[in-house]
């Protein structure tokens, strides 16, 4: 192995996981941000993007990526739409 080589791990299989929408703050009329509670939230940086999955009843799904802002202390994070 060369000085420049670097053994790289694969990635962290990413899962879904269930948030609770806890405060929807209108930031202008077209804009939203959600305030979410998930439980295992790793962290996140601002600007990065979190990918949202909404399955409805009759398992109907829609899913959209949005990015995040700065980062809370606690389990909440804001996104914006």
């Amino acid at each position: 192995m060369l000085a420049t080589d670097r053994i790289v791990a694969a990635p962290k299989r990413l899962r879904w996981q269930t948030a609770e929408v806890c405060e929807v703050i209108a930031e202008t009329p077209r804009v939203k941000s959600l305030v979410l509670h998930v439980t295992d939230w790793p962290g996140h940086l601002p600007g990065q993007h979190v990918d949202v999955r909404l399955t409805g009843e009759d398992g109907y799904q829609a899913q959209r990526s949005y990015a995040t802002r700065s980062p809370k202390p606690d389990a909440e994070r804001r996104t914006h739409r």
